[in-house]
């Protein structure tokens, strides 16, 4: 590598740096967070919930404190498996943890993009400006909110990237495509991976058919078997979660989920234009805005279409971005729900926003190829079409709603024009257009960058030194809509309108349990009994909410039996239950269970007694029991320790989930949970048994775990084989 080379290739790292430095700068040095959208009222809480199991030295594979308990490893978003995570949590406060893995994740998008297109041959501006299109897009600043789908998100170049080198016969290309998949999968949202794996494949197959008179065959089955290898390296890294999602599955509300798909209308696509046009668009609040809007920039645009209009892009590269494009818009488009029937497990794609991620990396591809062409000797004059072009788009634009006064417009407009003049070298036309590139994409992102005070995730809630962490807190199915809608001044405001509201998950992040779950993936059985709950009369869900061990309720609905604390800005009134169960206690009869829907019309007359009886999905169970005093000796975050003190032999019932893996010893044997009430825990106690042990115990996660580790033993082995550091470096170059 020559001295001109490397002081290029460091020129265009540090530019990197520096735009991406400015650009969070409030993040980086003014004290302030992330806080937009899930990422304050979801992925922080849980996040923390897992790291704080994790730091007592247990794996965190069940959370006992939301929804009576429900999978948390076999959850992907919680990315419980995925290194950086763990390793930014054992070392960092949970908010420094929390927010350097967003800044850190977004500079490796850029740095991942900038290493893809240099792998491809293009010049060190033209990649510099594409890693600004993929890491500035309003998409990609919108994922700041939605951070388990920004670590997929990051991974898109490096799987690419990686992908095109098992050409060259060596392990090193197995190690690294095999590493960046697993580490894609296992980062939260494997609906990214599924989608970057498929567009690969298409990648590949347009290579093929490009070239199929000439093609060698014997080559491409290597490659395509190295790729399968290295995809199966992966799939195994991930079984340790893989094998517990799909025994969650069978238990969720991920069938229903799917079944439910969305498509983006056409009126969408004018979010290329002004990426606030979609926001507000019919007042669809159903589609979030990370997935409905295109906004890359109006230079982008410009020099796509002239480049396709003059000839120079390359038709793969074109292709796959129209069928990103096309795919995301869904059902609108027809080919979306065209896919559905022979394309395998394309039916998990609900949204087809989701295909966002996709959209944006070809964009940014297109970009840099586009640029990369005028670096020809007969593109060093001026070309007309390229000015038209760039004012009609920019017109556009305009016609669409941006204003006409915002000057970062007209500064855009002004270095693409220039970047379009024959008389500059190319790597002054190539700042002209990057500087270009800026203008349009940072004024529209700053907009998008929500951060608060550090102390937001920190500072309790007011609410809270009210309330005593001792039993739950029940949030009804109106209060959780009214969330959807918050009063305040600015975004800054509603989210802590919000946090003082207590949100769903935030209760999570100071020690409360609650019951409510702001999360797309439910246990069926927590799921209709929640959604039972809101459905009820005040006195019948007085019983139901005693039985749940909850403490306090809030809701617009009065509880005759319970003490008002007060009411809010919201008016949502605070209860307290005087008297709510514990979570195990001991009833004297047990009934076999019915069908949930005549059941479940028992509760909601409030005739059916949860302090005597309860329902026991095993019929032969079914009888007269003895009554026993119940305590508690030992909990833990996956597990109970239970005291039931008396004679005879004995029932005890629980408001906690009832799901596999989890087993109750009782004299130094192991056996099988009862399921009692429709998906709650109980213990049968014989004669003479008094102590009994709780314990998420699952077979899936020990084998999963068992195969994680030896593909980890295998890349190690891998590495090893690679003992010169600067060989490996050079063929990863």
């Amino acid at each position: 590598m020559t001295l001109e080379k490397s002081k290029s290739i460091l020129c265009g790292l540090a530019g990197l740096l520096l735009f991406w430095g400015l650009f969070h700068f409030r993040a980086l040095f003014g004290g302030q967070t992330f806080v937009m959208e899930d990422a304050s009222s979801f992925c922080y809480p849980l996040w923390k919930y897992g790291a704080d199991v994790f730091a007592q030295g247990l794996i965190p594979l069940w959370n006992s404190a939301a929804a009576f308990g429900t999978p948390y490893l076999a959850d992907p978003q919680m990315a419980a498996w995925y290194p950086p995570v763990r390793v930014f949590y054992l070392w960092l406060s949970p908010e420094n943890a929390f927010r350097f893995l967003i800044l850190v994740h977004h500079l490796w998008a850029m740095l991942g993009f900038w290493f893809f297109a240099r792998g491809r041959g293009y010049s060190n501006f033209s990649s510099l400006a594409g890693a600004v299109v993929f890491g500035f897009s309003m998409h990609s600043i919108c994922l700041f909110g939605n951070p388990a789908i920004l670590f997929s998100f990051s991974w898109i170049p490096w799987v690419f990237g990686t992908a095109e080198r098992p050409f060259n016969k060596t392990h090193t290309h197995l190690l690294s495509l095999s590493v960046c998949a697993a580490m894609q999968l296992v980062s939260g949202y494997p609906l990214v991976f599924y989608l970057t794996v498929l567009f690969v494949v298409f990648d590949l197959l347009l290579k093929l058919f490009k070239n199929l008179k000439g093609f060698d065959w014997l080559e491409f089955f290597e490659m395509a078997g190295k790729l399968g290898l290295a995809l199966g390296l992966a799939i195994g890294f991930n079984l340790v979660w893989l094998i517990p999602f799909e025994e969650f599955r069978q238990f969720s509300n991920v069938a229903a989920r799917l079944q439910v798909t969305q498509g983006l209308p056409f009126d969408f696509l004018r979010s290329f234009l002004n990426p606030f046009c979609a926001k507000t668009m019919d007042g669809n609040l159903q589609v979030p805005f990370w997935i409905s809007c295109f906004y890359v920039g109006l230079p982008t645009l410009a020099i796509v279409l002239w480049a396709t209009l003059r000839g120079k892009v390359r038709l793969s590269s074109l292709a796959l971005f129209l069928l990103a494009l096309v795919l995301s818009l869904g059902e609108s488009a027809k080919l979306g729900d065209w896919f559905r029937y022979f394309v395998p497990f394309y039916g998990w794609v609900a949204r087809s926003g989701c295909l966002m991620p996709m959209v944006v990396f070809f964009a940014a591809n297109l970009t840099a190829e586009c640029l990369e062409s005028v670096r020809t000797p007969e593109n060093k004059r001026t070309d007309s079409i390229f000015f038209w072009l760039s004012a009609l788009v920019f017109g556009l634009a305009i016609y669409e709603g941006v204003f006409a006064g915002f000057w970062p417009l007209w500064a855009a407009l002004a270095f693409v024009l220039l970047a379009g003049l024959g008389r500059f070298s190319f790597r002054v036309r190539a700042i002209f257009f990057l500087i270009s590139v800026l203008f349009s994409l940072w004024p529209f992102d700053q907009m998008m960058y929500l951060t608060l005070d550090r102390s937001f995730y920190e500072k309790k809630p007011a609410v809270l030194n009210v309330l005593k962490p001792v039993g739950r807190l029940y949030q009804s199915p109106e209060i959780v809509n009214a969330f959807q809608v918050s009063p305040g001044k600015n975004l800054g405001d509603s989210f802590n309108h919000l946090k003082e509201n207590l949100i769903p998950d935030i209760p999570l992040n100071f020690g409360v349990e609650e019951i409510c779950y702001k999360n797309s993936l439910y246990l069926n059985s927590f799921l209709r009994w929640y959604l039972l709950s809101g459905e009820m009369k005040p006195k019948p869900l007085e019983k139901l909410l005693s039985y749940w061990d909850v403490k306090y309720v809030m809701g617009r609905t009065p509880f005759p039996d319970f003490e008002n604390r007060g009411v809010d800005d919201l008016n949502t009134r605070l209860d307290e239950n005087p008297a709510p169960f514990s979570k195990w206690f001991s009833v004297p009869e047990a009934l076999a269970a019915g069908e949930w829907a005549a059941d479940a019309d028992e509760v909601k007359s409030g005739q059916f007694d949860f302090k005597n009886k309860c329902w026991i999905a095993d019929k032969v169970m079914a009888g007269s029991y003895s009554r026993r005093l119940v305590s508690e000796l030992v909990r833990t975050p996956e597990g109970v320790e239970l005291q039931a003190s008396g004679t005879g032999k004995a029932l005890l019932v629980s408001s906690e989930t009832a799901y596999p893996g989890w087993k109750a010893r009782t004299a130094q044997e192991w056996h099988d949970v009862e399921d009692v009430n429709h998906g709650f825990r109980g213990v049968i106690l014989k004669e003479g048994e008094e102590k009994v042990t709780l314990a998420y115990r699952p077979t899936s996660f020990r084998l999963g775990c068992f195969c994680s580790l030896l593909v980890s033993a295998f890349w190690l082995f891998l590495l090893l084989n690679f003992p010169n550091p600067k060989r490996m470096t050079n063929e990863l170059s």
